[in-house]
């Protein structure tokens, strides 16, 4: 494969992989009484949250979907929660790159290995 076509692919897989990881939910209820969901791995980069005095209705997050939750008054925030929005940006877009790049590696790797054994 050379060495441009290479690039362009590691690129496209390390968008697909950064999309991909925005479906990635944990959700967590803590605090008297917060319920939280977080999108985006391996830093979050978009939240959902409530703070409320009835535990059921933090247990809400649990149950129901990101626009039933928003419908009800749940905040929408797209931060990081800890960091600048931008380094968990950065840091999860160089975490999937490095992956694509890994992933493309070791099929070449593969490719190169099948060669040689057909020889």
């Amino acid at each position: 494969m050379t060495r441009n076509k290479k690039i362009i692919l590691i690129l496209i897989l390390t968008i697909v992989l950064f999309c991909l990881s925005l479906f990635y939910v944990r959700n967590e209820v803590c605090c008297m009484f917060a319920g939280m969901r977080h999108r985006g791995f391996p830093y979050q980069i978009i939240s959902i949250s409530k703070v409320t005095e009835d535990f059921e209705e933090a247990k809400k997050v649990y149950s129901l979907n990101d626009f039933e939750l928003l419908s009800r008054g749940w905040k929408l925030k797209i931060d990081s929660g800890f960091d600048p929005l931008f380094w968990s940006i950065s840091f999860n877009f160089i975490f999937y790159l490095a992956i694509s790049s890994g992933l493309i590696f070791i099929v070449e790797r593969i490719k190169q290995n099948e060669k040689k054994i057909k020889k």
